[in-house]
């Protein structure tokens, strides 16, 4: 009989230790919902009214691969993500619509990129956003016939934050930098609080397409002994700093050969 409850006991410790170590891959589908009010109040010139209605009601594609301790999160490439608009002023505004990769540690709380200088890594804390779950939410949506639950952030800055998570997938994930429910995030919406008639971008939305366990290692940064970290604020001050000096360059007549 000892022996028995040994082998259930067993049984039992692999399947929680094997749940544990589960990889999902999630797909989401990422868009603005815009008003016409602020993109006329932003753009007087119709030309680059219209460029940039036509780059923000792109829907982006981004995929994270995930487990309970990190996370990556990539967008997938397109050829229209790059965009020039040439205005009839002369002026030419070049627009990348594509997003760095991120590297999510959610056991050390930080988050990573790469830069395009080499050997230089940007690595910030991983805020942990503070949720309000509403348990007693009605009309709930459900995705992929997941339970679903409410959660959202009101914290005064203008802006309401709502997620729709499953805790049937108990990973405290999502896109971007979100993450800190008890479940996997589906459905993230990022709302301004009150109508701006100011403002082009009225919502950020973020919708899982697809969820699958996969084998699949997720990818890590490789370390070497040259790698410097910098903050995202440090590294955007690095770059202000080697512009205004190349501009300095170009103003004396000199121009600097790396």
């Amino acid at each position: 009989m000892h022996s028995k409850f040994c082998w259930i006991g067993l049984l039992f410790l692999m399947s929680f230790v094997y749940s544990q170590d589960k990889t999902y891959q999630i797909t989401y589908e990422n868009f603005f919902e815009l008003s016409e009010d602020g993109l006329a109040y932003e753009f007087e010139d119709k030309e680059t009214r219209d460029f940039y209605r036509e780059l923000w009601n792109r829907k982006k594609v981004y995929h994270l691969l995930t487990d309970k301790q990190k996370g990556y999160f990539s967008q997938e490439h397109h050829l229209e993500d790059q965009k020039v608009l040439n205005s009839s002023d002369g002026s030419v505004v070049s627009y990348d619509n594509h997003a760095p990769d991120l590297y999510l540690n959610y056991t050390e709380k930080t988050w990573s990129q790469l830069t395009d200088t080499k050997n230089l890594i940007i690595q910030n804390e991983l805020a942990k956003p503070a949720w309000n779950i509403d348990r007693n939410a009605s009309n709930v949506p459900q995705f992929f016939s997941f339970k679903t639950m409410k959660a959202e952030i009101n914290d005064g800055s203008g802006m309401i934050i709502t997620a729709y998570y499953t805790p049937e997938i108990p990973i405290s994930a999502g896109p971007e930098k979100y993450y800190g429910l008890p479940g996997l995030i589906l459905y993230l919406e990022i709302r301004l609080e009150v109508d701006d008639p100011e403002s082009a971008i009225v919502a950020n939305i973020w919708q899982a397409k697809l969820v699958e366990e996969v084998k699949q290692s997720i990818p890590s940064l490789k370390i070497k002994r040259k790698t410097k970290f910098m903050t995202e604020m440090d590294y955007q001050n690095l770059l202000e700093t080697n512009m205004q000096k190349q501009q300095e360059y170009n103003s004396s007549g000199v121009e600097k050969i790396d």
